[in-house]
């Protein structure tokens, strides 16, 4: 589950970077959502969201990384068993890199 995670992590991060106009902007953005986001993943509240914000919650590659992780530590569930989180987590790895590759063709990054 950590390699589908950190892909996915690295290329959401890539693919953010390309809307920042500041070197501060990411600090910024980084503070603001992770309470939020951490939330949204159900580790600290356990869920109970409504559908609107487990949507939004798997945009981002913490709701399904942590799930899988939680369930992997606490439960010893097997990759079979958090295989919908592992899915969901190469989903995002490869649909952020594509985003990613679009967003550094057509931007002035250097």
């Amino acid at each position: 589950v950590l390699l589908p995670y950190l892909f996915a992590c690295i290329f959401m991060s890539m693919t953010l970077s390309g809307f920042m106009t500041s070197r501060e902007s990411p600090m910024l953005v980084f503070v603001f959502t992770s309470v939020i986001l951490l939330f949204i993943s159900g580790a600290l509240a356990g869920g109970g969201y409504s559908s609107v914000l487990e949507v939004v919650g798997y945009l981002f590659p913490s709701t399904p990384g942590i799930q899988g992780f939680i369930r992997i530590n606490t439960a010893g569930a097997s990759l079979h068993e958090v295989a919908h989180e592992y899915r969901v987590l190469w989903i995002q790895a490869g649909v952020y890199f594509i985003l990613s590759c679009i967003i550094y063709r057509y931007s002035d990054h250097t």
